[in-house]
């Protein structure tokens, strides 16, 4: 997600297939992601807040 040719809305889609298709599984019980904010992310576009 930190491809800079992609819009919020790009972003935002693939996160939510992504998660539809993860969490279709009748195993999976949770979801782990680091660096959902970008005050504390260690790549630039690549987070889901921005730091303001």
């Amino acid at each position: 997600m930190s491809n800079e040719n992609w819009t919020d809305k790009d972003k935002a889609d693939f996160l939510y297939q992504f998660l539809k298709m993860v969490y279709s599984r009748p195993t999976t019980t949770d979801f782990l992601m680091w660096g959902f904010w970008d005050g504390r992310h260690w790549q630039g576009q690549a987070p889901l807040f921005d730091e303001d």
